[in-house]
């Protein structure tokens, strides 16, 4: 009998990485300065326009209109060091790359430009699809409503594909669940005339089901570990007083229909009916 050490070691990394990836550590220095809560950071949270995500690496983000206005990690001298990306910075002269972020900004400097900030967000999601807004500005709408704990969930996988799900929320029974958000003119929603491939949907749907089901008890005490450092910061999200029990296995798929008052359309309509069809072929 003979030991491939290479793939205990391979596998052995995997489990590593799993972990790892998927750890938040409630006593992180950004979390316990937060939680001291300094006067820039109430002006955030008593910000109801605004909205708050614990990201991995124990960093957290601010977010409007579903773009990030602040993204917020700790230097060594536990200072608060805040990012943002360079379009939005309108109230200062920069030499930065208009596709990087700039690092040097306090948080407190971010704060005092916020009306300016937002202003910018607003204009680089001008878009003229017929469901009227951005589908990240949709993301924020649907977050600011208080129905959802987390955006945007993300995990690297060893093979650099990223799973990425839109919302997730923890319903009134415990149980965690994801959300992906489209657009109803969304083009992976159906395929191309003539196309012998199927509608890109399936195949994403069917790998965020997958995941869920290879990393059941990672999300959960990941979720866990998220809704305990919320509360700590000071963010009033009312998922927090939720006991996770468990998460449905299936992704949940919400769209965001016409805006413009021509859903009638004949062609619309027949989108409609062609994505319907789909939708209950795979049981989404």
């Amino acid at each position: 009998f003979k030991v491939n050490h290479e793939w205990y070691k391979y596998k052995g990394l995997i489990n590593i990485m799993a972990r790892n990836y998927f750890d938040l550590n409630i006593n992180a220095p950004l979390f316990t300065e937060l939680s001291k809560l300094p006067e820039w950071w109430k002006r955030i949270l008593n910000d109801k326009t605004l909205y708050v995500n614990i990201r991995k690496g124990n960093r957290i983000n601010v977010y409007y209109c579903g773009a990030s206005v602040m993204e917020l990690s700790i230097k060594r001298d536990k200072s608060i060091q805040g990012k943002i990306h360079s379009k939005y910075i309108l109230f200062q002269e920069t030499q930065t790359d208009k596709n990087s972020y700039r690092k040097d900004i306090s948080p407190e400097t971010i704060v005092e430009n916020l009306p300016s900030i937002k202003n910018a967000i607003i204009a680089n999601q001008a878009t003229s699809n017929p469901e009227g807004l951005s589908e990240k500005a949709i993301q924020g709408i649907m977050y600011i409503e208080g129905k959802y704990i987390d955006t945007e969930f993300e995990y690297v996988h060893l093979n650099r594909l990223i799973t990425r799900i839109d919302l997730t929320t923890i319903n009134d029974d415990g149980m965690i669940e994801f959300v992906e958000l489209k657009r109803i003119s969304d083009p992976r929603l159906l395929k191309k005339d003539m196309s012998l491939k199927n509608e890109e949907i399936r195949k994403q749907i069917d790998n965020y089901n997958s995941f869920i089901k290879g990393h059941k008890d990672e999300i959960i005490q990941y979720y866990k570990q998220l809704q305990q450092i919320l509360k700590k910061v000071g963010v009033n999200n009312p998922l927090c007083n939720i006991a996770i029990t468990d998460i449905k296995p299936s992704v949940y798929l919400y769209f965001a229909g016409y805006a413009d008052g021509k859903s009638n359309h004949p062609k619309r309509r027949k989108r409609i009916y062609n994505i319907k069809q789909i939708l209950e072929e795979k049981g989404i």
